[in-house]
C-alpha cells in the first residue's frame, strides 16, 4: 500500500501513527498486518502530485488524515519501479479485478514520456 502526504508534517505524523500500529518495518514501509505501507512525499513528481489529487481518504487512529493511493496509480508506481515484486503487483492488481484498465492505459500515455512504460505494461499483461 501506498500513502502519499502533502508536507512534512503530515509525513511524520502518518509514520509516527502507522508505526503504532504496525508488527514491524520492511526496509522504510510499515507492516501492518502483513502489508508493507509505504509513505511518499508528493513532490516527488507530477505522477505522485496527480495520484495525492485522486487518492482515497481515510482515517487512522488519533484522528489521523492520509491519502490512499488508488490501484491504478500503484501501476504506474510499479511500472517506474520495475523490480520483480514490481511485476507481481502489477498483475496482482490487474488480474484482481481492481482496477479500470482504460484508466490505467490513459495514465501510461499521460505520463510515459519515452514509450518505456508501455512497453513494460504490454510485456505483464
Amino acid at each position: 500500500m501506498v500513502v502519499l502526504v502533502e508536507s512534512d508534517e503530515q509525513f511524520i505524523r502518518a509514520y509516527r501513527g502507522l508505526a503504532e500500529m504496525g508488527e514491524g518495518f520492511e526496509g522504510m514501509a510499515v507492516v501492518i498486518d502483513g502489508l508493507p505501507v509505504e509513505i511518499f512525499p508528493t513532490t516527488i513528481s507530477g505522477l505522485y502530485k496527480e495520484a495525492m489529487l485522486h487518492a482515497v481518504e481515510i482515517e487512522l487512529p488519533d484522528n489521523i488524515r492520509v491519502k490512499v493511493v488508488t490501484p491504478e496509480y500503484l501501476i504506474l508506481f510499479a511500472l517506474q519501479a520495475w523490480r520483480y515484486q514490481d511485476k507481481l503487483r502489477i498483475k496482482m492488481l490487474r488480474d484482481g479485478d481492481v482496477t479500470d484498465a482504460e484508466e490505467v492505459e490513459r495514465l501510461i500515455h499521460q505520463f510515459d514520456q519515452e514509450g518505456a512504460l508501455w512497453t513494460k505494461y504490454q510485456s505483464v499483461t
